[in-house]
């Protein structure tokens, strides 16, 4: 599990930078298509913090039970 936190950290901040990054530009530019970018990778981002977050919390459920029912 912990290459998968780790994985699931990089792709969210891989998403989550940009993401601000061009909400920056945006602001300073005023440039539609930096908000429509900036808009989709901040969806993204969402996206993969929440099911990040559902593994977790699933995952965690899981071995919970496993350990109770096995032993």
């Amino acid at each position: 599990m912990t290459f998968f936190y780790w994985f699931m950290v990089v792709v969210i901040l891989g998403t989550f930078v940009p993401s601000v990054l061009f909400f920056v530009m945006y602001v300073a530019t005023g440039d539609d298509d930096h908000a429509n970018r900036a808009k989709g990778l901040w969806t993204v981002s969402r996206l993969f913090t929440l099911f990040g977050l559902n593994v977790l919390i699933w995952g965690h459920v899981a071995m919970a039970l496993w350990q109770l029912w096995a032993g």
